[in-house]
């Protein structure tokens, strides 16, 4: 990746999660493409500014959509976050 990213900054590749159907209790179907959408996304860290201390590359990173930037590089999409947006960190 050609880019140099600044300050507490991490760098995400999103893990898209298939959509599950939903059965009521009544029996009537809920295709994931309707149910409410989600406002915690999951993504992988591909890189981080110098000064970000809790992840590292290739972490599992749950985060707030509502605070992420989309960019594209190279043909690929990717978020950008702050490190104050994540909620949680994994393997």
């Amino acid at each position: 990746m050609a880019i140099k990213i600044m300050g507490k900054k991490i760098v995400l590749e999103e893990i898209v999660e298939e959509d599950k159907e939903e059965v009521t209790a009544g029996g009537i179907i809920i295709p994931g493409s309707v149910q409410k959408p989600r406002t915690i996304l999951k993504g992988k860290c591909i890189t981080h500014g110098i000064n970000c201390d809790i992840v590292k590359e290739g972490d599992i990173i749950y985060f707030d959509i509502n605070s992420a930037a989309e960019i594209m590089l190279e043909g690929q999409s990717y978020v950008i976050v702050d490190e104050s947006s994540i909620f949680a960190v994994g393997d």
